[in-house]
């Protein structure tokens, strides 16, 4: 499923947070995930996010309990600050799964995987918010991915299924990478 394992050091409060979660969870479950978190944890993006971001969890039976442990409004969100929710707007490639790298949190029943790089980049492309090119060109720039790739994944993946109008905020995007 995953690419690989990311060994990193997440920031302290997000360490707590997800280490009451793994405590409370009274089973395993894997979350594939995206968005502020992933490039706040592995890639130091300076700007802060509150929320973790999935795609899927696995099993899906466990979603139920995991919102009700940490999901927005929990008493664990309410004593960290951070919550965890899935996300349905969201675009991505579709062969995402064979380039996901799995974090190394040391956790015993939360397992969690974010997009590799270009997944990531093109996931933020993606959208109609200012703030998400903004992270792309950060992760493009601090991951020094590569044009041709991320073009590769882009027109064999992605470009298909979302609207003409992104092709615009692909040709922006191209700019920020290294000539």
């Amino acid at each position: 499923m995953a690419r690989g394992k990311t060994t990193l050091t997440i920031p302290p409060e997000w360490d707590l947070f997800l280490s009451a979660v793994d405590r409370a969870l009274s089973r395993a479950c894997t979350l594939r995930c995206l968005g502020g978190f992933a490039l706040t944890a592995v890639y130091g993006l300076p700007r802060s996010t509150a929320d973790m971001d999935y795609i899927e969890i696995a099993p899906l039976e466990n979603e139920t309990q995991l919102l009700s442990v940490a999901g927005r409004g929990s008493k664990l969100a309410k004593k960290h600050g951070f919550y965890i929710q899935r996300t349905t707007v969201a675009k991505y490639p579709d062969e995402f799964e064979s380039r996901m790298d799995k974090l190394e949190l040391g956790l015993r029943n939360l397992n969690v995987y974010i997009l590799g790089p270009y997944d990531l980049a093109l996931s933020k492309v993606c959208t109609d918010r200012p703030k998400d090119m903004e992270d792309a060109r950060y992760l493009i720039k601090t991951a020094s991915l590569k044009l041709s790739e991320f073009m590769r994944i882009w027109e064999a993946e992605m470009a298909y299924q979302v609207a003409p109008r992104f092709r615009i905020d692909i040709d922006i995007a191209s700019e920020y990478f290294e000539k």
